[in-house]
């Protein structure tokens, strides 16, 4: 059985916990945002720049979660054009 926790960051954006498999995901409305597998490993989906409300609490997310500029640095490297990114241990991936 998962050990799962969800904590509602405000209405509709939500952070969802698997204790179990050591992974955070952020979730948007019914949109899958982001994952954080093993405190380094970052899965950005299609929808993680579609608006200004996601944009700020993914920012918060990560910041929380990783480190403080990560957020910063996918945006100026364009992770939709790169695909891959790698920002000193966090190794970032887009899949769109």
């Amino acid at each position: 059985m998962n050990n799962f926790k969800i904590s509602q960051l405000k209405e509709n954006q939500f952070i969802l916990h698997d204790f179990d498999n050591n992974v955070i995901y952020f979730q948007s409305y019914e949109s899958l945002i982001c994952k954080i597998e093993n405190d380094y490993k970052i899965t950005l989906y299609n929808n993680f720049d579609y608006s200004m409300t996601t944009s700020k609490y993914l920012h918060q997310f990560l910041n929380e979660f990783t480190c403080y500029d990560l957020y910063d640095f996918i945006k100026k490297n364009d992770i939709r054009k790169n695909k891959s990114l790698q920002y000193g241990k966090y190794y970032i991936t887009f899949k769109g």
